[in-house]
């Protein structure tokens, strides 16, 4: 899944985070975060997912902390423990899209023709 703005905020402490998604899948999800402190591991947070077309609420919790090495930014991996009334717009997010790579290859025309149509399929894609 392609990045997709969020923003945490965090149960004890009810402080906010903005962030941008690193990995979505249907159970768990990882967000990049530059700025304030870290979420601790096992914190409850509650994390709004924001697209053009879609907004999903859900609640989870902080299940490891990857931090750079030098830097203040990390990726926390948050487990879902509840999607509440979004379940759908969650999964929306997931499999609503455009796909990454192109929908059909032809057999007969060999893997340079494959290499230059994923090519032409990812930049019409980030022109858009």
């Amino acid at each position: 899944m392609d990045a997709v703005p969020v923003s945490v905020t965090d149960k004890n402490g009810n402080r906010q985070y903005d962030g941008i998604t690193t990995l979505l899948t249907e159970h768990n999800l990882k967000v990049f975060l530059d700025e304030g402190d870290s979420l601790g591991i096992g914190a409850y947070v509650d994390v709004t997912i924001t697209s053009e077309d879609h907004c999903a609420k859900v609640y989870g919790v902080v299940t490891s902390v990857q931090e750079a090495r030098k830097s203040r930014t990390r990726t926390q991996t948050i487990e879902i423990l509840d999607f509440g009334s979004d379940h759908n717009e969650y999964l929306e997010h997931l499999y609503d899209r455009v796909p990454t790579l192109p929908q059909s290859l032809h057999h007969d025309f060999g893997i340079l023709a494959h290499l230059w149509q994923n090519i032409a399929h990812r930049v019409a894609r980030t022109a858009r």
